[in-house]
């Protein structure tokens, strides 16, 4: 039996009514059972009850991995496939940058084939995943799924580097679901280029928490002069800037050294006050 509807969801549903929505999709993951509520609400695509609370911490080491999908009615197109890099910082591990992998390269098709299970246990049939895992000695193990868009989706960056973007699919598969299952679902995207979204501040020395104080102007633009980057987002946080570098290039050489340079651009920054 189900709860009586909470302040949160009647007023949310007052503020949504008026657009007759065709999908509601959580932006985080503390949004998920809300989106649930309102999809059912509006008789609307909806995952299964147990989506929102999602989170099977695995133990042990291995290398960490994301993988990304849009669904409709439980047939679904893999978007991407990604390895997380961390360094230690002291007694803590911080995240660096995240690589694109190829489908078919390496633990790519094991991974989308347990994210696959994962997703149906879950009930994930409509809109966007984002599923994080530990690749073990003994196998894939489950950190993390949830029903919404992956870390870092840049639509125009995307593209470029597989061939379409996460957040268009999802909107057609919505939108436009018979074209979405026709062109898309049952397929995996493409890897074009060598491509890695860097968290440019995350070692930087005088960095706090991988977020920086300011940055100066002149440095922002000899990052973004990089043969590699693509775009440098530098928007304000509360606590800083904490820059991020979309960078591509067919080279993955080239992608290693800007990535040095921009952490060592970054730390004197930081270490200057800069």
């Amino acid at each position: 039996m189900e709860s009586a509807p909470g302040p949160a969801e009647e007023a949310a549903a007052a503020r949504l009514a008026p657009y007759t929505p065709l999908c509601v999709i959580a932006c985080q993951d503390s949004g998920d059972p809300l989106a649930h509520a309102l999809s059912r609400r509006f008789g609307l695509p909806a995952n299964g009850a147990g989506a929102p609370r999602l989170g099977t911490y695995a133990r042990g080491r291995g290398a960490e991995y994301t993988v990304d999908t849009v669904s409709r009615s439980g047939r679904r197109h893999v978007t991407a496939v990604r390895r997380l890099h961390t360094r230690r910082q002291g007694l803590r591990s911080v995240h660096g940058h995240t690589s694109l992998i190829a489908p078919d390269h390496g633990p790519a098709p094991a991974l989308i084939g347990y994210a696959h299970e994962v997703l149906d246990a879950l009930g994930i049939d409509h809109g966007p995943a984002h599923v994080r895992i530990l690749l073990t000695a003994a196998g894939p193990a489950l950190l993390h799924a949830s029903p919404r868009l992956g870390d870092r989706v840049l639509p125009g960056y995307d593209d470029v580097c597989l061939g379409a973007n996460q957040a268009d699919l999802t909107a057609l598969a919505y939108l436009a679901p018979h074209e979405f299952l026709d062109r898309w679902a049952g397929r995996t995207y493409a890897k074009l280029c060598e491509a890695q979204v860097v968290d440019a501040a995350a070692d930087a020395h005088g960095a706090v928490d991988g977020t920086l104080a300011r940055l100066d102007r002149a440095v922002a633009d000899e990052i973004a002069a990089l043969p590699s980057v693509y775009c440098l987002d530098t928007r304000p946080l509360p606590g800083g800037v904490r820059p991020v570098a979309y960078t591509l290039h067919a080279s993955r050489l080239q992608l290693q050294r800007d990535r040095r340079r921009i952490r060592q651009l970054l730390s004197r920054a930081a270490g200057t006050g800069r």
